[in-house]
């Protein structure tokens, strides 16, 4: 099956707190991103079913982590409040993106840059949309909202680069918040309403394969039970999706 692979250059995921932020500015950093570039798209830069890479998982750039009294913003955010200081982050942004995608291509021309999966409902300055647009092929975002939240930034940010935009993370309905054919059937609603959109590119469910113990949803339970009902619906939206062309 076609698949997307997550490179792992920086752990700054807003959901974790055991790690260490790079500097990106150092040696260290450029000779990790070549080292894991060397390490992963070497041995992929010829898969065919490979879509793209992605970086971080909603990196958290200027907010706190989930658990912010043990793991705050990466860059401080009064940084924002000067003009030296947005220069000083815009140019930690740049050089972040710049120094992945360049070790990417020294070993992988074929495949999509698909970037971090942004947290849309946390702050994200202008400075982080811009150099992933410069240095991405698309603009993925996390966003857990209705589709009438979604529309309106999604509209904004691809008017502000012209980028293509993935829905790269949104939930499925956690068992027994709604019957499974409810599920599907909201599923293609929204699945509907966001193809209309002549940038958006996919939708990528949470955590969408095997339901656990934490999350409580997926395609199929923890007993490698397929969710029938709730399958067969998402199956059909998404192809009335593809017979749009």
């Amino acid at each position: 099956m076609p698949f997307c692979f997550l490179l792992p250059f920086a752990e700054v995921h807003q959901w974790e707190v055991e790690t260490r932020r790079p500097d990106v500015w150092s040696r260290e950093w450029a000779q990790w991103c070549d080292y894991v570039a060397r390490q992963y798209c070497a041995d992929l830069q010829d898969e065919p079913n490979l879509i793209g890479y992605f970086f971080s998982d909603c990196p958290n750039w200027i907010h706190p982590s989930t658990s912010p009294a043990r793991m705050g913003p990466w860059f401080d955010p009064q940084l924002l409040e000067s003009e030296a200081g947005k220069r000083q982050f815009a140019a930690s942004v740049e050089i972040y993106y710049r120094t992945i995608v360049e070790s990417i291509r020294r070993y992988d021309s074929n495949h999509l840059i698909l970037g971090d999966r942004l947290e849309a409902k946390a702050p994200l300055p202008d400075a982080v949309i811009e150099s992933a647009a410069r240095w991405c092929d698309v603009l993925s975002f996390q966003f857990f909202a209705p589709v009438e939240q979604i529309i309106p930034l999604f509209d904004a940010w691809h008017a502000q680069t012209a980028k293509p935009i993935l829905l790269a993370d949104a939930p499925v309905p956690r068992r027994g918040e709604a019957p499974e054919e409810e599920q599907g059937r909201l599923y293609g609603e929204m699945m509907e309403k966001l193809c209309e959109l002549p940038y958006f590119v996919g939708w990528h469910l949470c955590g969408a394969y095997l339901e656990n113990q934490v999350r409580g949803y997926g395609l199929k339970t923890r007993r490698d039970e397929p969710r029938q009902a709730l399958v067969e619906a998402i199956a059909s939206a998404n192809a009335r999706a593809l017979a749009r062309g």
